[in-house]
């Protein structure tokens, strides 16, 4: 390693989290490790006192919180411009992610997975159990009851909530040869962990180091709710079409996976916006074909089932005329 260089970089996004990046930020600050680490701290034009708190830490510990402050919101470009800045800015051999909504419970997180991946050069990625807290309670939640290195199908299947983004850390020269099609997704951490799946391998340890906070306002959720209709179909066009390259790319090794996935999701998408139905119905034509023919009458029921019932009053209206 350089000189003065940092060996792991955290990698933490902010945004109108005032409530909780002081516990975001001191997460990183009780890691006890034999290396240095930096965490790049992206705020994206909060409008709430996030930056004043992350410029706050910077100025007190400024060998570990470097900021990045912006002053147009980069997330709702939805153009790649909020991942080529960290990316950019990550310049250690491995990355940690943490978001800053989420905490770190562990102080030894970063020098148990960094030793891990010394002694498993092949392992693109490892992460764990973590703690998931919605509306004030913790749930009770366990992925793996053992250490263990995780099939790719899992993750696949499972979508972006199978492991938990708040404790990733992964190898950066994996993504040297990162696909157009994962840098395009409107997500970061589910092409993230499904590349290193593919390639080297994903390990999870079952104990927990962190926490995950679920259905927070102001999550990603909710921004991509807040997001137009034309953003919502360009991000859920992006997602289907990095399944398909994986799926491509991996020369169909877990092509049944992939279809499960991409079905689970195109119905998740037609259960959540039936009043769009009739616009999904005609903007995924090309992938209707993994969907099961029950679930093609569904859909069609969805888009068409009011048009139809309109015709069929206006005529009747008409009848009663003549």
């Amino acid at each position: 390693m350089e000189a003065g260089k940092a060996f792991v970089s955290i990698r933490c996004l902010a945004y109108n989290q005032e409530p909780y990046i002081r516990q975001c930020l001191d997460g990183f600050l009780m890691q006890k490790t034999n290396f240095r680490f930096e965490a790049i701290v992206h705020d994206d034009a909060s409008t709430d006192g996030t930056a004043a708190i992350i410029r706050e830490y910077a100025e007190k510990y400024p060998d570990i919180i470097k900021p990045i402050f912006e002053t147009e919101n980069q997330f709702s470009k939805q153009d790649g411009s909020l991942g080529r800045i960290m990316n950019e800015a990550c310049k250690g051999k491995y990355v940690a992610i943490c978001e800053g909504d989420d905490y770190w419970t562990d102080p030894f997180k970063l020098q148990k997975q960094v030793e891990f991946m010394e002694a498993h050069p092949q392992c693109s990625l490892c992460c764990s159990d973590a703690k998931i807290l919605e509306c004030g309670a913790f749930l009770s939640w366990k992925r793996y009851e053992t250490d263990c290195v995780v099939p790719p199908e899992d993750i696949i299947i499972g979508g972006g909530m199978w492991l938990q983004t708040p404790t990733f850390l992964y190898r950066r020269a994996t993504y040297n040869d990162y696909p157009d099609c994962c840098q395009k997704c409107h997500v970061g951490d589910f092409p993230m962990i499904l590349w290193a799946a593919l390639n080297g391998g994903v390990f999870c340890f079952s104990d927990a180091t962190a926490v995950y906070r679920h259905k927070r306002e102001g999550s990603w959720t909710s921004k991509i709710e807040s997001l137009s209709a034309s953003e919502q179909l360009k991000g859920w066009h992006s997602e289907i079409d990095m399944l398909k390259g994986l799926d491509v790319w991996s020369k169909g090794l877990y092509h049944d996976a992939f279809k499960q996935r991409i079905r689970a999701y195109l119905w998740y998408i037609i259960e959540d916006y039936r009043k769009d139905a009739r616009i999904i119905w005609k903007e995924f034509s090309s992938e209707r074909r993994y969907l099961s023919m029950h679930q093609r009458i569904q859909w069609f029921g969805y888009a068409y089932a009011p048009f139809l019932c309109s015709i069929s009053r206006k005529l009747q209206r008409m009848a009663k005329k003549i």
